[in-house]
């Protein structure tokens, strides 16, 4: 199910105009609501530093952060250095949301 989410988002990945961002956004939602931790690592290489539609990137940011804390830190850690060097802008977004969070603080650097 995950995996065929996954593929339309790709489909509606390039956010050139709002109709790609509502289809974006509506799919985000519905991988929300799987609740599985694969989505974290499988959202990840959406990140985009020149997304014009800055607001399609934070529904990532919000999705993969709905999760808790242990879960959401284990599977970010997983794709952290290809994050960061695809997108270090989104990286850094990430991070202060670490950063900003007692208790993520502390499932992270645990």
């Amino acid at each position: 199910m995950i995996e065929s989410l996954i593929e339309h988002l790709r489909q509606h990945a390039k956010l050139e105009d709002s109709v790609d961002v509502e289809r974006f956004d509506a799919t985000l939602s519905q991988i929300a609501g799987l609740n599985d931790p694969r989505a974290i690592g499988l959202l990840v290489p959406f990140f985009n530093d020149s997304c014009r539609f800055r607001e399609a990137m934070f529904s990532i940011v919000h999705t993969i952060e709905a999760f808790d804390d242990e879960t959401y830190v284990r599977e970010i850690l997983k794709v952290l250095p290809d994050l960061w060097s695809r997108s270090p802008y989104w990286a850094t977004v990430l991070h202060f949301g670490v950063l900003n969070s007692q208790t993520t603080r502390l499932a992270y650097r645990t």
